[in-house]
């Protein structure tokens, strides 16, 4: 059996993503995300380094601190050697992420408003290419709409 490594996660970005280039001259975009859990009375947060590369580094380079977002990608787990000894350190490596609706809370507050990334492919840069979501009125396409 082959080995799977996917992570699927949800919670609010702890800082604004951060591009930087590396050696190779590739550009990555890092960030954080906490990932809330309740379980009875109690809640605890866990805090989730986030890297993303290529396309997916400037969808995430979009998002803000504070924007609720879905993220699917898998673990990376890195290490290095530091005068103090071995060093690791563990993340996600983003293959998609999405700004989405947060679920409304228990007090009855209202769900945060979803804003589609702009695709960074798109000409205009308008968003036109961005995610649908119907709950806006954006309804994905039909077959019958498509050219082929």
């Amino acid at each position: 059996m082959a080995d799977l490594n996917v992570v699927v996660l949800s919670g609010r970005l702890t800082r604004d993503p951060e591009t930087r280039t590396s050696k190779s001259g590739k550009d990555f975009t890092s960030g954080s995300i906490a990932v809330n859990r309740a379980w009875g009375d109690t809640n605890t947060v866990a805090f989730i380094d986030l890297v993303a590369f290529g396309y997916t580094s400037g969808d995430f380079a979009q998002l803000r601190k504070g924007d609720y977002v879905l993220v699917h990608g898998e673990i990376s787990v890195r290490t290095w050697e530091t005068e103090q000894g071995k060093r690791k350190a563990t993340s996600i490596v983003i293959s998609a992420i999405a700004r989405a609706r947060a679920a409304k809370s228990s007090k009855g507050g209202d769900a945060e408003e979803s804003r589609p990334l702009d695709n960074p492919g798109s000409q205009q840069g308008d968003g036109s290419d961005a995610m649908y979501d119907a709950s806006d009125g954006n309804a994905a396409p039909q077959d019958d709409d498509l050219p082929f």
